[in-house]
């Protein structure tokens, strides 16, 4: 068996690059929404614009990386496959390409909802639900893979 203090560290190790990666995230949209428009304040399109192609192009890499290793485990049955998402750098990839893809469709469904939904409260009110659902989904993502690191090594 394991040492438990190592065991201990991994996880928690896990959860903080995941929280991290979360900050970080929220941190670089928001900086980059803010020197976007502060440099042109009449067309928050153009920041928009502009995240959607940089979040895309960081997008790329991480999806080779995600269908090439999900390929390599096609196989595999239910226990073999979470024996993959156990390692805890395995558990980030996954959760950084899936919330990276939420996020980039979350930006596109804004440009759908604005430019197809012209009441505005309805607009402001599926604007809401779009972001509830990016926080939610993105939430439980976290969540179920640090279920599957805590479990494996706490089990």
């Amino acid at each position: 068996m394991d040492n438990p203090f190592r065991l201990s560290c991994t996880f928690w190790f896990t959860v903080f690059y995941i929280v991290h990666t979360l900050f970080l995230v929220v941190f670089v949209m928001t900086s980059q929404r803010t020197s976007l428009s502060n440099l042109n304040k009449s067309n928050s399109g153009t920041a928009h614009w502009l995240s959607q192609r940089v979040w895309s192009v960081i997008l790329i890499p991480i999806t080779l990386f995600f269908v090439f290793s999900y390929v390599q485990h096609l196989g595999l049955d239910y226990k073999q496959n979470l024996l993959v998402y156990k390692n805890p750098i395995m558990a980030f990839l996954t959760f950084l390409f899936i919330s990276i893809t939420l996020l980039h469709f979350k930006q596109g469904a804004e440009v759908v909802i604005e430019d197809y939904i012209h009441g505005e409260k309805a607009q402001n009110l599926i604007l809401k639900i779009n972001t509830i659902f990016f926080v939610l989904m993105t939430t439980l993502i976290a969540l179920a893979l640090i279920s599957i690191v805590f479990r494996h090594y706490w089990s």
